[in-house]
């Protein structure tokens, strides 16, 4: 059986790159009134999907330092169970944000139909980037920049296949040593890879760091970008209230 000392508080993770984030964050301490409820609970669910993600990497971290033959197939299931993890909180790090743009922006689209991607040719309504493309087009270009880049339609792939079964991985040994190499296939549909199918080397662990990394950067690009709204936003909400 593994056992381990478990990382701290997923909600006290410091998310040093994110200043931007921890600012907006930080301005609604306090009181909330009623009217502004709704956005602070959006906020920090955006920063909790991130900090969720953080630590199921550092856990995924403590699950590689086992080395021992007795642990190598509880290894491999925690590794699979932690890339789950953090595939799929990253990934709703943009789902969260895009109900703040429709809330500080005003789009007023149905908050079950709000989405983060723009995988047509249409324009479609619930479609943040469609309905911002002519009121706000940095913000829109912003966006398309990130949802056309390659690491993101990458986790996205992951992460729609893991709802239907998780990627096979491959699992080898490092020569020299006992540790354990925990590797992606180069597309998340192959359910029976072989060994060419994993040519570029997507190491699961250093996979996940560069995915987080990505994803901090991308998401407090956006509050930079959206800060002036929600700083205008958040200080008429708190005037308005008794």
């Amino acid at each position: 059986m593994l056992t381990w000392n478990l990382p701290n508080d997923p909600c006290q993770i410091p998310l040093g790159k994110m200043k931007t984030a921890k600012t907006i964050y930080d301005s609604m301490a306090g009181t909330i009134p009623s009217s502004l409820l709704d956005y602070t609970q959006m906020q920090t669910a955006t920063m909790n999907r991130i900090e969720f993600a953080v630590y199921h990497y550092q856990v995924l971290n403590v699950a590689y330092g086992f080395a021992t033959v007795t642990t190598y197939t509880q290894q491999d299931s925690v590794a699979r169970a932690e890339m789950n993890a953090i595939i799929l909180n990253l990934m709703g790090a943009f789902d969260c944000i895009s109900h703040e743009i429709n809330t500080i922006l005003n789009l007023q689209i149905n908050e079950r139909e709000v989405m983060f991607g723009h995988n047509h040719k249409q324009g479609m309504s619930n479609c943040i980037i469609c309905r911002i493309s002519t009121t706000d087009p940095q913000l829109s270009t912003l966006m398309e920049l990130v949802i056309t880049s390659d690491w993101f339609k990458e986790l996205k792939e992951y992460r729609n296949h893991i709802h239907k079964r998780l990627p096979v991985i491959q699992v080898s040994m490092v020569a020299g040593g006992s540790f354990r190499k925990v590797t992606l296939p180069d597309d998340p549909s192959n359910y029976n890879p072989q060994s060419p199918d994993f040519s570029k080397k997507l190491e699961l662990q250093a996979y996940c760091r560069d995915r987080i990394d990505n994803v901090m950067v991308t998401i407090e690009e956006l509050y930079q970008k959206l800060h002036p709204q929600i700083t205008q936003y958040v200080t008429t909400r708190r005037t308005a209230s008794p």
